[in-house]
């Protein structure tokens, strides 16, 4: 079976091999890269052939050393979309969609009776539940959803005073973080950091999320963000995971492996943080 265009995630590693003159090693969904001609403007291997804030749509080539059959062709590189804190920071006609998180994404107002991509769309004593977006400056394969306009007071939230003595988070009532890295939202993390890998199941939806939990605070993202050693929580018995701890690879305790918030952050054994971070 001929397998699925993908799409090259900004999470995936920017770090090229060496490839012959005129080539570019293109890293997909595997571990090692195939050497192909260098992709002309506009187009990309991976999402290392784009510029910031854009990801690879499409490429699609066989891994290396196997013959799938497939008819090789470079994808486009696309925009992701912005970020948004508020409507203002929006175009006219437009909205910031807010999903359990504190940076927004611009979608055109909705034109259906009672839905919503936040409480403006509502009416004075409603909240909007159940919006579904992708994060952004995110590539993924959710389906942007509009919430619904519904009573307040269901187990909701509009605000602090809300919660009793949690947060009001995306209109969900949460505990504040328990540690200093751990966050919901950028304002819990220190100046020159951000909240990365908070997963928050939006007011009113039925969510089947693999993790849900607060985030960590990092200063940058990509696969070669600083981890603490102490961030990973000993919770199986298995090998333990590897982390870029901002200057080496180092392998954190045996059975080590509990990374809620940043599992796209370790690695799984020391040679791949090596290949990605310290070639």
């Amino acid at each position: 079976m001929t397998p699925a265009p993908t799409r090259s995630r900004p999470a995936a590693a920017r770090q090229r091999k060496t490839a012959p003159s005129g080539s570019v090693c293109a890293l997909g969904p595997f571990s090692q890269g195939v050497c192909l001609p260098a992709p002309a403007a506009g187009q990309c291997w991976s999402v290392a052939d784009c510029g910031v804030n854009q990801a690879c749509f499409a490429p699609t080539f066989c891994p290396c050393d196997v013959d799938c059959g497939q008819i090789t062709h470079a994808g486009t590189c696309e925009a992701l979309p912005p970020c948004c804190a508020n409507d203002a920071a929006c175009g006219a006609g437009q909205r910031c969609a807010v999903a359990g998180v504190d940076k927004g994404v611009c979608k055109p107002a909705p034109t259906v009776a009672k839905t919503c991509w936040n409480g403006a769309d509502c009416a004075a004593g409603e909240l909007c539940e159940g919006v579904a977006v992708c994060p952004c400056n995110a590539d993924c394969d959710l389906e942007d959803t509009p919430g619904a306009c519904v009573p307040a007071g269901n187990g909701c939230c509009a605000a602090d005073s809300d919660c009793a003595d949690d947060i009001c988070v995306g209109q969900v009532c949460l505990a504040p973080p328990a540690a200093d890295h751990r966050c919901w939202r950028d304002k819990d993390c220190a100046a020159g950091k951000t909240c990365h890998g908070a997963a928050i199941c939006p007011c009113g939806a039925d969510c089947d999320l693999d993790y849900e939990g607060p985030g960590v605070c990092v200063a940058e993202t990509g696969p070669c963000t600083a981890i603490d050693e102490s961030w990973v929580e000993e919770i199986c018995d298995a090998a333990s995971v590897v982390i870029w701890n901002g200057t080496a690879c180092v392998g954190t305790c045996p059975g080590c492996c509990g990374t809620g918030g940043f599992s796209d952050l370790v690695f799984a054994d020391l040679a791949a943080c090596q290949a990605a971070c310290a070639p």
